[in-house]
C-alpha cells in the first residue's frame, strides 16, 4: 500500500511512518519545516516533499495527517476529491496495532513519553512488543516498532480529543496538568472530562492513575498508584541501589543500579504490576529496571566536569519544571543549581504567573530567563506588561533579558558562579530551542577547557 503522511517529520508522525515501512508499505510525505528528523528520514530513503501540492496525493492509498494541519491543506482536499481515506495520526495508530490483544495506552497531560520508555524497559522479558512513543526510543533508536508478541505499548495523545479513535486493553494515566489551553482552556476541568469520555470510548478494562487523582474516576474499575497510604500500588521505600513496594499487597524489593528520580520511580508501579499479570518474574522486572533508558532530553546530561555538571531537559510547563528541580534536588543534594528557561508561549498569562510560586519555593535555585520582558512582547509572549515587570523584579530571578548564546556574555555575568566546585546548570524549554541549548552548553564545555581563565574573565572578576 501507498502511504502518504502529511507532517511526517513531526514526533508522533516519524513512528508511524518507520512502522509502515516496517510493515512493508511505501511511505511518502509533506513537511515544510528543517529539521534534522527530516534529513535522517531521507537518508533511510522516505520521499519527502518540502511544499503541500495536490501533485504529492496523486498515485497513494492512503492519507495520514498530523493535528497541525489545518482541514483546508490542499493535499486533504485532494484526497477527499479523488476519495482516497483522509486518517488522524490516532486513528492510523489504532488501524497499526489492531491485531494486538493487548494494548497499552498511555496518556496524561505530562510523562507520557518517559511512562512508554520504562514500561518498554520493564516488558521487555516478553519478547518483541510492539512501540509507539513520542520521541525517539534510545533502546530503539527509533520513534516506532511492530513487533511480534501480542503487546504493544501507545503513547496517546489528548490534544484535539484525538485519543477518542483508540481502543485498548489497558490505559495508564501519568497526571492531570494544565496544558494545550487553545483547546481545554484554563484549569483542568475541561480535560478530566475528555480523559473520562476517552475511558468510556477505549473500552480498557484495566486503568491505572494516580492516587490523587482518584476523586475524579471513582465511578469506574481503577488501580491507583503512588505513595500514599491508600494507593493500591505503593512506593514504601527507595534509594539508589533499591526500591520497596506494595502491588496489590504484595510486597516486592527491585534492585536499582543507578539513581531514578522519584517521579520515574512511581511510574514503575503501574509498569510492575503490568509485567507481573503478563507474566514477568521478579528477576526479569529487575532486568528490566537496570536497563530502563530515558527518551533525550529527559536530564540527559551534556557536561560532567570536577566543578560543574550541566543537563538538558524539555520540561515546559511549570509543573515539569518543579518536578526537574526536585529531581536534581535529589540526584545532586548540597550543590548550586541553576536553571535557564526559554517557555515563552503565545499571551502565555498562566505560566508566568505561575512562575512566581516556583521562584518562591525554590529560594536555593537561581533562574535566568530569556527573552524577559519587551524581547518577550516582541516575540508574541506575554503581552500583560504588569505581569512582566512583577515577576521580572522578583528577589529570587537572579538573572533577567540573559543573551546566553555568546561566550563573553556568559563570563562577564556567570563565570564566578561556576568556579566553587558545586554547581549544576540545566536549560529548560521546547525541543525547538535544542540547537540553541546545545550551545550555550558547548560554550560551558569551551570555558571548563579554558579554566575561565582569560582577559575578559579577569576583567570583570
Amino acid at each position: 500500500m501507498r502511504v502518504h503522511i502529511l507532517g511526517i517529520s513531526g514526533n508522533g508522525m516519524r513512528g508511524i511512518a518507520e512502522i509502515l515501512k516496517q510493515q512493508g508499505h511505501t511511505v511518502s510525505g509533506t513537511d515544510t519545516g528543517n529539521s534534522i528528523s527530516k534529513s535522517e528520514m531521507r537518508d533511510l530513503g522516505f520521499v519527502i516533499f518540502d511544499a503541500h501540492s495536490p501533485q504529492n496525493v496523486k498515485n497513494v492509498n492512503l492519507v495520514i495527517y498530523s493535528s497541525a494541519i489545518a482541514n483546508d491543506n490542499t493535499e486533504i482536499l485532494e484526497a477527499h476529491r479523488l476519495f482516497i481515506p483522509v486518517w488522524s495520526r490516532m486513528k492510523a495508530v489504532n488501524w497499526l496495532f489492531s491485531n494486538k490483544r493487548n494494548k497499552i495506552g498511555v496518556i496524561g497531560s505530562v510523562g507520557k513519553t518517559s511512562t512508554v520508555s520504562i514500561i518498554e524497559s520493564i516488558l521487555e522479558a516478553k519478547g518483541n512488543n510492539s512501540v509507539y512513543i513520542g520521541a525517539k526510543s534510545p533502546k530503539l533508536d527509533k520513534f516506532g516498532k511492530y513487533g511480534t508478541s501480542d503487546i504493544a505499548i501507545i503513547e496517546c495523545c489528548e490534544y484535539r480529543n484525538a485519543f477518542y479513535e483508540m481502543i485498548l486493553d489497558t490505559v495508564v494515566l501519568t497526571d492531570i496538568t494544565e496544558n494545550h489551553e487553545d483547546f481545554f482552556g484554563s484549569g483542568i476541568r475541561n480535560t478530566i472530562k475528555s480523559i473520562r469520555n476517552f475511558l468510556y470510548i477505549c473500552k480498557a478494562t484495566k486503568i491505572y492513575l494516580p492516587n490523587k487523582l482518584e476523586k475524579y474516576f471513582y465511578d469506574f474499575e481503577i488501580t491507583t498508584y503512588g505513595e500514599s497510604y491508600d494507593s493500591q500500588l505503593r512506593l514504601d521505600y527507595y534509594d539508589t541501589q533499591k526500591l520497596e513496594v506494595s502491588l496489590l499487597g504484595r510486597k516486592e524489593i527491585f534492585k536499582l543500579n543507578k539513581p531514578i528520580p522519584k517521579q520515574y520511580i512511581l511510574k514503575c508501579l503501574p509498569a510492575f504490576q503490568i509485567a507481573l499479570e503478563n507474566g514477568v518474574r521478579i528477576e526479569e522486572i529487575n532486568t528490566g529496571i537496570q536497563g530502563i533508558k530515558l527518551p533525550s532530553r529527559r536530564l540527559e546530561k551534556k557536561n560532567n566536569f570536577k566543578f560543574l555538571t550541566s543537563y538538558d531537559d524539555n520540561a515546559r510547563n511549570v509543573e515539569q519544571i518543579e518536578n526537574t528541580i526536585e529531581a536534581l534536588l535529589e540526584i545532586h543534594r548540597d550543590r548550586k543549581i541553576f536553571i535557564f528557561l526559554n517557555i515563552w508561549g503565545k499571551k502565555n498569562k498562566r505560566n508566568i504567573e505561575k512562575m512566581i510560586y516556583l521562584f518562591n519555593k525554590y529560594g536555593m535555585v537561581t533562574f535566568i530567563l530569556d527573552e524577559l520582558g519587551d524581547a518577550a512582547i516582541g516575540k508574541g509572549g506575554v503581552e500583560d506588561e504588569g505581569i512582566i515587570d512583577k515577576i521580572s523584579h522578583h528577589p529570587n530571578l537572579k538573572f533577567r533579558n540573559v543573551d546566553m548564546y555568546h561566550k563573553n556574555y556568559f563570563i562577564e555575568k556567570l563565570g564566578y558562579s561556576f568556579t566553587d566546585n558545586n554547581t549544576i546548570f540545566v536549560t529548560c524549554g521546547y525541543d525547538r530551542n535544542v540547537e540553541r541549548f546545545n550551545r550555550v552548553h558547548h560554550i560551558l564545555e569551551t570555558l571548563y577547557l579554558e579554566g575561565f581563565k582569560n582577559d575578559e574573565y579577569t576583567k570583570n572578576n
